[in-house]
């Protein structure tokens, strides 16, 4: 796997969550103010998926990093 490759796929990842987080907390507001308390777990639950993908991303970067192959 090429260097490009390594960079660009947990920027994807991390790229996802970030959206992920966005729309959970959108969701949350807007269900605070519509008073859906029943609907507010699902973005609560869409916040912390977006936080563990940030986290997931970072990790496959590491390992990604670590793997590298030096040219000789």
């Amino acid at each position: 796997m090429n260097i490009r490759t390594k960079i660009i796929l947990p920027i994807i990842v991390i790229f996802l969550g970030i959206v992920s987080i966005f729309i959970g907390r959108q969701g949350q507001v807007n269900a605070d103010i519509y008073s859906q308390s029943g609907s507010v777990t699902l973005y609560v639950l869409l916040t912390a998926a977006g936080f563990l993908l940030i986290a997931v991303a970072a990790i496959i970067a590491l390992f990604m990093i670590a793997s590298s192959e030096t040219k000789k």
